[in-house]
């Protein structure tokens, strides 16, 4: 049976989260309740309006509302989207203004996955810049999801993607939260776990959405608790 919320887990995770706020984050939210746990957690992982924030969402696959993965008075916010191929092709028949190019403006291949962790780099630079030097979570990034990126690359560009995109927010002390809406044991999770600082499970519970984390660095993890 799965242990309830606790004082003693409430307490835990409040130190953990204050460590990782203070030195910045790279998050992997995990567990299939996506509609009912992943979008309310974005929302609180994205950061209030108690201080200034820098906010990016990376989209890839997901068709909710932009604002869904978002607090409320959210803005402004950059936006990078990067449509599956395959996915899109599945989704919308209609065809596309353009074809996909196989090649750069230059004549080299276009490798769309080297293009995304481009502009995601791009994009932390510029909040980097306009913020004169982001203070430690002040960057705030959703990337929604991880799964269009596992299931069309093989394992080894998968890591390097990750190293290079997780390695970007650590250098400016932001905040980053990656959806991944499997199963907690799902083998694809146990694979890239090690490149994340921690792994949020979320599930939906008798009282709703609950939260349950497990730090990387073998600190232990919390019970679980509730996620509002």
């Amino acid at each position: 049976m799965a242990s309830e919320p606790s004082a003693g887990g409430a307490a835990s995770f409040a130190k953990a989260l204050a460590s990782l706020k203070r030195r910045g984050s790279n998050l992997l939210l995990v567990g299939p309740a996506y509609e009912a746990a992943h979008l309310p957690a974005s929302r609180r992982l994205m950061g209030g309006d108690d201080s200034p924030r820098e906010r990016l969402l990376v989209l890839t696959d997901r068709d909710a509302a932009r604002e869904a993965r978002l607090p409320d008075g959210a803005e402004p916010v950059r936006t990078v989207e990067h449509r599956s191929v395959t996915r899109s092709a599945a989704a919308r028949p209609a065809p596309s203004p353009a074809p996909l190019s196989i090649s750069g403006p230059d004549g080299e291949p276009h490798d769309p996955l080297v293009a995304l962790g481009n502009e995601v780099a791009d994009e932390i630079d510029a909040a980097d810049e306009r913020a004169g030097g982001l203070a430690p979570s002040q960057l705030r990034v959703c990337f929604d999801s991880l799964v269009p990126i596992v299931e069309e690359h093989d394992r080894q560009r998968v890591v390097a993607f990750l190293h290079a995109v997780t390695s970007d927010v650590d250098r400016v002390n932001g905040m980053a939260h990656y959806h991944l809406p499997v199963p907690a044991d799902d083998e694809i999770v146990g694979f890239v776990e090690p490149l994340f600082d921690a792994v949020i499970e979320l599930r939906v519970g008798t009282e709703g959405p609950q939260q349950r984390w497990t730090l990387t660095d073998g600190r232990g993890s919390t019970d679980w608790l509730p996620l509002g």
